[in-house]
């Protein structure tokens, strides 16, 4: 298990990551800093922690998990820790597990570079699922495209675990971004397979295989020549 010390140079790796702290919830003694964090930062985090945990108290919500602070233009993620507050400063651009309600689980955990790595793959495959349908329905019928997805989606994931990340509006298929902590890598990059598998057997049935191969060429192509998605 990592340490906070750990955790706190793993998160600044991180883009948009800009600084980070620990201090005592007793006293508000500072135990660690990271490098590049404002000076005010650790006073902040022990007020406002403290505060936070009060409030949840008073109303009867349970054990403080998490809180963030937004405001000029940044936040800051206090989670507490055993006697202590973690804290983080987060810039523009910060990672998309910071408001997330599993961040405690996530940054304690260890779980950060992992579940950073899942959503990666989970951004790609579905990038690649949405070409293939725009390219495969140029000339219409794009629903009966996106049924072949979700007929296939109720097929390989009875028990719903990829499928409530996932749904079609718009005329494509759209994620939710967030924690993905019950999925694996390879989970992901086998259901999205399975995802890819029954649309090209579709297109096959259409176009035939040579034309699918070229158009799949394609695709691959303009996926390599996009400009990657944001973290």
């Amino acid at each position: 298990m990592p340490t906070e010390q750990d955790i706190i140079q793993d998160c600044q790796k991180i883009k948009g990551i800009k600084g980070g702290v620990l201090v005592s919830k007793e006293d508000g003694t500072l135990l660690f800093k990271g490098e590049g964090t404002l000076p005010d930062t650790p006073e902040m985090v022990a007020f406002l922690g403290g505060a936070t945990e009060v409030m949840a108290s008073l109303l009867d919500l349970g054990p403080l998990s998490s809180a963030v602070v937004e405001g000029g233009g940044g936040k800051l993620l206090i989670v507490p820790h055993g006697d202590n507050f973690l804290g983080l400063e987060v810039g523009p651009g910060g990672p998309w597990w910071i408001e997330a309600p599993e961040v405690s689980e996530v940054l304690l955990g260890g779980k950060v570079a992992e579940l950073e790595d899942v959503e990666k793959i989970f951004r790609e495959k579905l990038k690649l699922l949405n070409l293939l349908v725009e390219e495969f329905s140029k000339s219409g019928n794009r629903e009966e495209w996106l049924g072949t997805i979700l007929a296939e989606i109720a097929k390989i994931d009875p028990a719903g675990k990829l499928a409530r990340y996932l749904q079609v509006a718009d005329s494509q298929v759209k994620g939710s971004y967030g924690a993905k902590a019950d999925l694996t890598k390879k989970e992901i990059s086998e259901a999205f397979e399975k995802l890819v598998n029954s649309v090209c057997k579709r297109a096959i049935g259409v176009f035939g295989f040579v034309e699918v191969k070229q158009r799949f060429k394609g695709v691959i192509e303009k996926l390599a020549a996009a400009p990657a998605g944001p973290k």
